[in-house]
């Protein structure tokens, strides 16, 4: 499941399309100038862009799995396009951790752009590249991912969704008061069950002897005392 993610995330369709966006503005921009224009020079930007991409997302899988991390996109499920909205933001920088699922800032999110820049930069860039441009790309590789996480929570949420009932009980249930169970697999089990009634289990009632009680031993002392003193 995490690899089928991270193949989505990687050479996906968003990656795809944000990478030709991009060539596109560097093209307009003549961004790197060194590398002219045209198709041939369309392409190379694409290549680039969509390579830092790659070694990005490559890095903060790498880096996750390494600080137990879960920084796969998983969509709110909360209502409201503003809560939805903030959701994909916070989830761009953080991750995921413990059985529990809570989220606290993520050191491989917030690395892997700029690894993936400092690697173009000194691997196929123009010498004239440095570290300071290295961090400025880094940037807008952040930005990017912000775009993407938004369009993973509104328009498609990768193929880990098809199979979300996975994910979430392991996220969201937790163990309640008088219950037993864990949050790994999603299941809490009651400490008591309701069974079927049947005529082999019906709970039976004592009902009290007939002729007994405190009453009843009364009246029959009152009647053997009046029929004893008739026959006197």
């Amino acid at each position: 499941m995490k690899l089928r993610s991270y193949a989505f995330d990687a050479f996906g369709p968003y990656p795809i399309a944000l990478a030709t966006l991009f060539a596109g503005l560097d093209q307009a921009q003549r961004n790197p100038p060194e590398w002219g224009q045209g198709a041939g020079a369309f392409g190379q930007r694409f290549g680039s862009n969509l390579a830092i991409a790659a070694v990005t997302t490559t890095t903060r899988y790498a880096l996750a799995e390494a600080f137990r991390e879960d920084t796969v996109y998983y969509r709110c499920e909360c209502k409201g396009f503003f809560r939805r909205f903030r959701h994909a933001m916070i989830s761009t920088v953080t991750a995921r951790h413990g059985e529990d699922g809570h989220r606290r800032l993520s050191f491989p999110s917030l690395v892997s752009p700029y690894v993936g820049t400092m690697t173009a930069v000194y691997g196929w860039y123009p010498s004239r590249y440095g570290p300071k441009d290295a961090l400025r790309m880094g940037n807008y590789t952040l930005l990017e991912f912000m775009g993407e996480n938004l369009a993973l929570e509104f328009i498609y949420g990768g193929p880990h969704t098809l199979f979300s009932h996975l994910h979430r009980p392991a996220l969201t249930v937790a163990p309640r008061h008088g219950t037993k169970g864990s949050p790994r697999n999603g299941f809490v089990e009651p400490l008591t069950r309701r069974t079927a009634i049947t005529p082999e289990n019906r709970p039976t009632q004592s009902r009290p002897e007939i002729g007994s009680g405190p009453p009843v031993r009364a009246a029959r002392v009152a009647t053997d005392e009046a029929i004893g003193s008739a026959f006197k």
